[in-house]
């Protein structure tokens, strides 16, 4: 565990009151200090004595009464069906995929069974911030027509440590009788490796509810967790998933479309050749980070009335400077093959009307 976790971990436990188990991870730390920080290990038993010595008033244990149901509900929000309007989000191929085959799976439901075997019970979403995984859930929950309940285990985890296991199990419980789809977001928060010598005992504990409750959900239920950290799941978790589904960012012709759909969805128009060259500088972004872009170039155009192709050019223009010259060149040609002016196209790509002249 790097310092950065460490001084996460010792803030969800500060914030819940545990003075236990802070005092743990503060003498974890000083066991790791003595080697390589003598002068940070000498504060901190200082700190650590004066705790002892005034009876750590500030940070005491939240009693278990004051976690009732109903705080410990306001965790956890529900989507009907309807709020996600049928919109289509747009993936990679592969992940359309493995989402339209649980989808049929759960028409084909009686088939399946009389073969022995069940629909998708429990998928695991991988992969970095901004690139689907919430979406997906929700589309997911949208198409077969139930309301998701979606579960922030982080938020569980800095607010309510000390109840978490009851809860949890509590909350899946209910969510697998309702028939919903069930969204563990933030999944690695709880699901951690056990052999973490750096975890608390709650923390350990936790992870062995969590399997039991994995092992139990409703057949006839969808369970669904995301995380950004797989390399931090315990490796008992990934046995209870019958899918995992990675997702990443997107490349050049995702970029495209999702730049593309969001133009046509507004009604103005956009050069493509334009949009093909935004969606060049954006490689490697997230579908999010994408989503933002246009965003701001779409607000930048109300907000300075311009229409929003001179705004593209304005914001492309400044982003073009990341591609070679050999990309610039075809990108020139590009522009005016589609019917902009050797001008204008050697404005933004910043190749010489000569140069574009001579390669048309």
């Amino acid at each position: 565990m790097d310092i950065y976790s460490e001084y996460v971990q010792l803030a969800r436990l500060a914030v819940s009151g545990r003075q236990e188990d802070a005092e743990m991870v503060l003498h974890r730390t000083l066991r790791k200090a003595r080697k390589d920080r003598p002068d940070f290990e000498e504060q901190l038993k200082s700190l650590l004595s004066k705790i002892k010595g005034e009876g750590g008033a500030s940070t005491r244990r939240a009693p278990a009464s004051s976690i009732n149901a109903e705080s410990y509900n306001s965790l956890k929000y529900v989507f009907s069906p309807e709020n996600f309007n049928g919109f289509q989000p747009i993936w990679d191929n592969k992940i359309e995929a493995e989402l339209q085959e649980v989808i049929l799976e759960k028409e084909k439901a009686e088939d399946l069974r009389r073969l022995g075997v069940g629909p998708t019970r429990t998928m695991l979403f991988t992969g970095p911030p901004g690139v689907g995984k919430t979406l997906a859930a929700n589309w997911l929950a949208e198409r077969v027509g139930k309301s998701i309940i979606v579960l922030d285990l982080a938020a569980v985890m800095s607010s309510y440590l000390g109840q978490t296991g009851n809860n949890l199990k509590k909350v899946i419980e209910e969510a697998g009788n309702s028939g919903s789809v069930l969204f563990l977001d933030e999944f690695d928060a709880i699901a951690k490796r056990r052999g973490d010598d750096g975890d608390i005992g709650e923390l350990k504990r936790l992870v062995n509810v969590l399997l039991q409750s994995l092992d139990s959900w409703s057949k006839d239920g969808l369970l669904i967790a995301a995380t950004n950290h797989p390399e931090m799941l315990d490796r008992a978790v990934w046995r209870r998933f019958d899918r995992v589904v990675e997702f990443d960012n997107p490349d050049i012709e995702h970029i495209f479309k999702l730049i593309k759909g969001r133009v046509v969805y507004s009604g103005v128009e956009v050069n493509d050749s334009l949009i093909k060259t935004a969606s060049k500088t954006l490689e490697g972004c997230s579908y999010s980070d994408v989503d933002n872009w246009v965003s701001s170039v779409f607000r930048a155009s109300v907000v300075n009335g311009v229409e929003v192709e001179e705004k593209f050019l304005e914001r492309v223009s400044v982003k073009i400077g990341k591609l070679s010259a050999e990309e610039r060149l075809q990108l020139a040609c590009d522009l005016t093959k589609s019917g902009m002016s050797q001008r204008k196209a050697s404005t933004i790509s910043g190749v010489s009307r000569d140069t574009i002249r001579k390669h048309l």
